[in-house]
């Protein structure tokens, strides 16, 4: 292993003095290559799909899915959309005036709101097929109404034969659920004789719009008819009786992407004061004179530049390839960004570190000319940080290609894009940053010493210096061994209680503004879903009714799904058989003169029972066999739940319906929610992300240990990376996120980036492990030496890395929160990690287990007159080796 980090050394050194060579060379290729991949950016197209970008590959839900297009005899994938509402008032919805508006509104949608398609108007008549009239019971409902209405009005009885009720109305024999559409529904205790109806009150009427979703122009128009729908209903002046909401799949999508879209200007500020704070800091750590130059503002210009080109030329190159962006991937410029310029920020550093051989300086030679070529001075520069770049560099890019590997498509997505970029960025650093650095920093220096006699001879140390020394001194101390490790204890403490409080859920309100009206229809469904949720159940083999014991095993599946604490009462169900057998009985009744002598129940009676009940057509699908009998190939079934408003619950009671179907699989039941790819999502959400994790740490570890020949070194730098990951994601839930798709990324970056914080210090910790001159190096000195050459970049880095996404904490869309609480809380962690916890950990270890190895002599201590300059000379002497 150390062989082998020999050669990564020669490599950067040979690499180095190549770019120092031929700065120009690399800088025109780099930029000619990075403008080729841009070119592909005239194709990108911002594309969201709430539905199936965050559906589950291979999920039941899917296969359900596939099986429910089939029953409904649809050659594409089903469309969903609900119009519900209200009364401004906040009165009945019952009321003649409303009710008479709310099925205005209904045609509407259904038969008068048209877009053009081929020449041609296209309504929703066109997509819904069979389920044109699913919503026909509101109407029916309030004919019946108004026809008792007249009546009483006329001094005349009730028709006997109408029957306005929740759950059921019935216009005769016909029956009309009104609990699938009514809800909010108040009824009186004791209603009056000559009450029409003992309904008092209801808050909400919905209509429910099921078809087919189509492709190409079809699904074009299918969309735009929705988003038209919406802008109607988001117009206070299109009635003023009713406050319309409309839900949809495709109104969720266009709110995502204009949330996405608003970061434009969120990304425009924190570059900005990115821009400012590296300008800043940059300047500053300039040597005296070399601050406020046109220079040091080319080597900020380019620091950020590299990174937003890495992440340009991904957008462009997934572009050319045929790939679209979806918003989460806006986020990986503000985290390219971080990274890139962590990356730069090492690169100065240790370019003015080396303006000259710090072994040479430690030389008394009198009147001596030192030079350092600009090739010299590079690849001292790049064989100093160039593999602690490139262990960070691989092991960002390894933990967002192992997050590729969900099955989540838009995650994916972000993470492949994330990946390349960080790629393309590490590239860049290397060959853009550092030729343009060695172009306009790269003048040979020359410097010339007199001869200097006395106390004057040695430079004397800085502030700095001396409170870096003083700080290396207390990291070697048992008060700073006691105050870490209690420090820890508390942190995983506070982390664990948060992470075991978190709740597994998703919702699509978390990926568009909070002022969105979507954002108020979501409250509208959820609070529906509290009264009711339908859920389909498909049985693939009917049962055989006229076998007694196969129709009472029917009635027992049934009975199970009806026994749940929030099933609703059987009444609200649709299980049309219960009523079909009573039919079947009275028509057998009827042919033998009321006689049940030798009955026995089949389907022979079925077409007429479907004709007299024309809601359960679409529920059952049948067939004459050669001797004219009625063979029922498929059926579905409505079942009611309640208190279903919380996705989390939801997803948990999947697991119970699908448990049903395989205990019953002699029917072979499907059960079919519009919503259940995303429940899929929610119930796989934390093997997945365990999974990830492990395989990420497991990579991380490998990448380490080929780069830092340490067992212990590497153990202690992926603990460290566990206990940042276990805090941020424990603070993460007492900052209010939930563990959901967008955590489950948000943590695999955390891990990957994480790593800035704890590689530079172990792999720099390591290198120092002795002299050249065989002399050992105290854990102080060790600890000077590595947070000489790599603490203040780590601060900037970190800050800037913070400061570049804080405008996004001004944003309320819960994507983007999470992100900037992540980035914020892996910097902090990071730091206190990198500069406090890892070096009181490294320092406490044995000197064999983290590379100071066997050696003739010991230097105890770190010499009080030691300066930054002198400790180069060590870190130099252990890149050699």
């Amino acid at each position: 292993m150390r062989l082998m980090r020999n050669y990564v050394g020669d490599f950067y050194g040979a690499l180095g003095f190549s770019i120092g060579s031929h700065p120009y060379v690399y800088l025109a290729s780099s930029v000619a290559i990075s403008l080729a991949l841009l070119s592909g950016l005239i194709r990108v197209q911002l594309v969201d799909d709430i539905r199936t970008g965050y559906s589950q590959e291979g999920s039941p839900s899917l296969r359900e899915r596939a099986i429910f297009t089939e029953y409904s005899n649809f050659t594409t994938s089903p469309y969903g959309m609900a119009i519900m509402a209200v009364a401004k008032d906040g009165g009945s919805m019952l009321r003649e005036q409303h009710l008479a508006e709310v099925v205005r509104l209904s045609k509407f949608a259904l038969y008068d709101l048209n877009v053009t398609v081929d020449g041609n108007p296209f309504t929703f008549q066109n997509v819904c097929k069979n389920r044109c009239k699913l919503n026909y019971g509101v109407e029916a409902f309030m004919n019946s109404l108004n026809k008792q209405r007249e009546l009483q009005a006329a001094g005349k009885p009730l028709n006997p034969e109408i029957i306005l009720d929740y759950p059921q109305s019935f216009y005769g024999t016909t029956k009309l659920m009104t609990s699938y559409y009514f809800y909010g529904v108040r009824r009186a205790e004791h209603p009056s004789s000559d009450a029409i109806t003992p309904i008092e009150h209801v808050w909400l009427i919905a209509f429910w719009f099921f078809g087919e979703k189509g492709e190409g122009a079809t699904f074009e128009a299918v969309k735009n008819l929705e988003m038209k729908l919406y802008d109607i209903s988001v117009d206070e002046n299109e009635t003023s009786l009713l406050d319309v909401h409309v839900y949809g799949d495709e109104i969720a999508n266009r709110e995502v992407l204009q949330g996405a879209q608003n970061i434009f200007w969120d990304f425009l500020t924190g570059f900005a004061l990115m821009f400012a704070f590296v300008a800043i800091t940059v300047s500053a750590s300039a040597p005296a004179g070399e601050r406020l130059t046109t220079v040091n503002f080319i080597l900020v210009s380019t620091a950020i530049l590299s990174p937003l080109l890495a992440a340009g030329s991904m957008l462009g190159f997934l572009s050319a390839l045929g790939y679209n962006v979806n918003s989460i991937m806006c986020m990986t410029p503000f985290l390219i960004l971080g990274i890139g310029v962590d990356d730069a920020f090492l690169i100065i550093h240790s370019w003015r570190r080396h303006a000259q051989d710090p072994r040479q300086q430690q030389q008394q030679q009198q009147q001596q000319q030192q030079r350092l070529t600009v090739a010299d001075r590079m690849s001292a520069s790049l064989r100093d940080v160039g593999p602690s770049i490139t262990i960070t560099s691989i092991t960002n890019t390894l933990a967002f290609a192992i997050g590729a590997l969900t099955p989540t498509p838009q995650i994916r997505m972000f993470c492949i894009g994330t990946a390349l970029a960080v790629f393309a960025d590490f590239i860049l650093e290397l060959c853009l940053f550092s030729s343009m650095l060695a172009i306009v920093g790269g003048r040979p220096t020359t410097r010339r010493r007199a001869v200097v006699t006395g106390p004057a001879a040695v430079r004397q140390p800085s502030r700095t210096e001396k409170f870096l020394r003083s700080y290396c001194r207390f990291l070697t101390s048992w008060p700073a061994i006691i105050g870490g490790f209690l420090f820890t204890v508390g942190l995983w403490t506070m982390s664990i209680y948060g992470i075991t409080r978190m709740t597994t859920t998703f919702s699509p309100e978390k990926t568009f503004s909070s002022d969105s009206k979507l954002r108020e229809s979501i409250k509208v469904v959820e609070r529906m879903y509290d009264e009711q949720m339908a859920v389909t159940i498909i049985m693939n083999k009917p049962p055989d009714i006229s076998n007694a014991t196969e129709y009472q095993l029917f009635y027992e599946a049934i009975a199970t799904l009806e026994g749940y604490p929030n099933s609703c009462e059987p009444e609200r169900n649709q299980v049309w058989l219960r009523q079909y057998e009573k039919f079947d009985r009275e028509a057998f009744q009827l042919a033998l003169a009321w006689s049940d002598e030798n009955y026995t129940l089949s389907y022979d009676s079925l077409p007429e029972y479907l004709h007299d009940d024309p809601m359960a057509s679409n529920s059952v699908k049948y067939y004459f066999d050669k001797n004219g009998k009625v063979q029922v190939e498929r059926m579905g079934m409505l079942m009611c739940f309640k208190n279903m408003s919380q996705w989390a619950d939801r997803s948990k009671m999947i697991i119970e319906w699908r448990k049903v179907s395989a205990n019953y699989s002699n029917f072979n039941m499907t059960v079919f929610i519009y919503d259940a790819t995303l429940y899929d999502v929610i119930l796989n959400v934390n093997p997945v992300t365990i999974r990830a994790i492990v395989i990420t740490l497991l990579c991380m570890a490998g990448v380490c240990m080929f780069f830092i020949p340490s067992v212990c070194s590497v153990i202690v730098a992926s603990a460290c990376i566990v206990s940042i990951s276990i805090a941020v994601v424990g603070f993460l839930s007492w900052l209010g996120m939930d563990m959901d798709p967008i955590t489950m990324v948000n943590i695999l970056m955390a891990v990957g980036f994480n790593v800035d914080y704890t590689a530079h210090i172990s792999y720099h910790f390591h290198k120092t492990g002795a002299s050249s001159d065989g002399i050992a190096v105290s854990k102080a000195e060790r600890l000077y030496g590595t947070l000489s050459a790599v603490g203040f970049p780590m601060i900037q880095a970190g800050i800037s890395t913070a400061i570049c996404v804080l405008p996004l904490i001004f944003n309320d869309i819960y994507i983007f929160l999470a992100f900037v609480n992540t980035i914020c809380l892996v910097v902090a962690f990071g730091l206190v990690h990198g500069l406090f916890i890892l070096p009181v950990v490294l320092a406490a270890l044995p000197a064999y287990c983290t590379g100071g190895g066997k050696c003739t002599s010991r230097r105890e201590n770190l010499q009080s007159d030691e300066t930054m300059e002198e400790m180069q000379a060590i870190n130099s002497d252990g890149n050699q080796q």
